[in-house]
């Protein structure tokens, strides 16, 4: 990953790999280039899974107990469960 792309904010990087996504769909577009900008994606992606990751370390579920107790959990980033 560039130092350009870790200095960007994650909306940026984001909006940068959506445009690099949006590229591949260029039926005129050769090879080569398909590969770099695939492989340019791919980076973006994993540096938005890294700051996404890390930031669910920082987030708190609150929440309210049948007690009526406040309640705080750490974050699972699972959002499969019913609550």
């Amino acid at each position: 990953m560039s130092m350009e792309s870790k200095e960007l904010s994650f909306k940026d990087l984001s909006n940068k790999l959506e445009s690099k996504i949006k590229s591949l769909d260029n039926p005129n577009i050769e090879l080569e280039e398909s590969v770099k900008i695939y492989e340019e994606a791919v980076d973006l992606y994993k540096e938005c899974r890294r700051r996404l990751t890390d930031m669910e370390s920082f987030l708190v579920k609150i929440s309210k107990s049948q007690d009526g107790t406040i309640v705080e959990e750490q974050f699972s980033g699972d959002s499969s469960r019913n609550e």
